[in-house]
């Protein structure tokens, strides 16, 4: 099954961790990374994106803005909220606000 992947992530080692991990399950992974709100409207602007899996916090960017620009855009995209460290109240937060599911 082929995915559009949009990542929001700083980190390179996550993307190669994130795809292979999909590639290993069977998956066809077409990955984008950024990691700018401008780049995020940019892509939804001019792309067409499956799936969008969002590292919860970036220095300038957070999943919660992420969000938040996603539902300005009208589409119907789930966003997977992705932590090395995240707490309860957060992860609620982010699922509250329309986040699909958080890891």
């Amino acid at each position: 099954m082929k995915i559009n992947l949009l990542l929001i992530e700083d980190s390179e080692s996550d993307m190669v961790l994130i795809t292979e991990y999909l590639r290993t399950d069977g998956f066809d992974v077409n990955c984008e990374m950024i990691c700018s709100e401008a780049a995020l409207k940019r892509e939804l602007a001019d792309n067409r994106w499956d799936v969008v899996v969002c590292d919860h916090f970036m220095p300038g960017f957070s999943s919660s803005r992420a969000l938040e620009v996603l539902h300005e855009s009208g589409q119907e995209i789930p966003l997977l909220v992705v932590s090395g460290m995240i707490d309860e109240k957060v992860a609620i937060d982010a699922l509250k606000a329309g986040a699909f599911d958080y890891v």
